[in-house]
């Protein structure tokens, strides 16, 4: 139980399926259908192929610790965060294998916000998930449970590959059912344009992120998006400026710089990607002081006891709009009058460390 909550947080080839054949390639496992395999195969070598011709921005150079962007180090920085991709499927039907291990770096607990969703309504569409990284989910969830994992994973019509969830850097992804969707294609009359690729390629060095940080930034962990955010209340926000957010948008805006054989119409859609992406890095958090002010406080216990109300009602499985509404304005009231009293201090956020971290065997 323990690991399917933690991993809600939340690509005919040969027997082996791989990109390019060579030892340092990404797996696609045989599970994932033939036209997907194919189409990640092709994303996965139009990037390898890619011509970076005009001069990366120094803040992605940076961000990626690239001293050039080009088609080799930047398959490369993708490569050392993804080990295989599997298929689409519920993680209980996958082929995990578990054992007692303690030996797990002893550091800060990882930064995992509470999440606060809007009570569906019936009038908005369901959301579906692009793609995972999976392997982060298992080496965290082992760590909490003092467990080792170890995925098989099936890579030929009989032969399978194991591996074993020793760090984040082990590099499990998994597509999700949104990830080929027509509706989210950047072209979806043209589903092999080669900006549909470069859509999703976006997506995986988002993914790829995930298998940074140690400690408490183990992960990447995305963070609450605030109420007054369009995906208020749930993880889809970051709370450090180098997170996998920002890494999405500063390669989507390195292809969008590069892709010569893309439309305008497609270039503006990109650009559309790359907005939404800086839109859910959270530049300040604000902070709330210890105040005589008779109204903020007033107004702090008031949100504090709705808060308590939404949880208890989270647990028996009634939440109300009324309730989450209720939350939502009292927020807004607590932060105005904190700021008309000067007891509201705005912390800025930072880049987190990236360096893994890992079991010694």
């Amino acid at each position: 139980m323990i690991l399917k909550s933690l991993l809600s947080f939340t690509i005919s080839m040969a027997m082996m399926p791989q990109v390019h054949g060579g030892a340092d390639d990404i797996t696609l496992s045989r599970k994932i259908s033939k036209d997907y395999r194919r189409t990640l195969t092709r994303d996965l070598e139009q990037l390898r192929e890619m011509s970076f011709s005009q001069s990366a921005d120094p803040k992605t150079l940076e961000l990626l610790e690239m001293n050039d962007l080009n088609a080799v180090s930047a398959y490369q920085w993708l490569r050392e965060r993804v080990s295989v991709v599997i298929e689409d499927t519920d993680v209980t039907k996958l082929k995990i294998k578990a054992q007692n291990y303690s030996r797990y770096p002893v550091n800060e607990p990882a930064i995992i916000e509470k999440a606060m969703p809007r009570p569906a309504t019936g009038n908005g569409s369901k959301g579906v998930t692009v793609m995972s990284n999976i392997g982060t989910g298992l080496y965290y969830a082992g760590k909490t449970a003092n467990q080792l994992f170890t995925l098989k994973v099936k890579t030929g019509f009989l032969s399978s590959k194991s591996y074993q969830v020793v760090s984040p850097r082990t590099g499990i992804i998994q597509i999700g059912e949104g990830l080929f969707m027509k509706k989210y294609l950047i072209n979806s009359k043209d589903e092999l344009s080669k900006a549909n690729g470069l859509g999703r390629m976006s997506t995986f060095f988002h993914e790829a992120r995930h298998s940074d940080g140690a400690g408490a930034g183990i992960g990447f962990f995305h963070a609450v998006c605030p109420t007054d955010h369009d995906f208020a209340g749930v993880h889809a926000c970051d709370r450090n400026l180098n997170g996998p957010y920002t890494v999405g948008a500063q390669i989507t805006k390195e292809f969008i710089k590069n892709c010569d054989d893309c439309s305008a119409s497609e270039k503006e859609k990109l650009r559309l990607r790359y907005l939404d992406s800086i839109n859910r890095v959270l530049v300040h958090t604000p902070k709330v002081l210890d105040s005589d002010d008779m109204e903020l406080e007033s107004l702090k216990l008031q949100l504090s006891t709705q808060k308590t109300l939404y949880e208890i009602e989270r647990i028996t499985g009634r939440i109300t709009l009324s309730t989450y509404n209720k939350i939502v304005d009292l927020e807004q009231r607590v932060l105005a009058a904190a700021k008309a009293a000067d007891a509201l201090e705005l912390i800025p956020s930072t880049d987190w460390n990236p360096a893994p971290e890992a079991v010694r065997l």
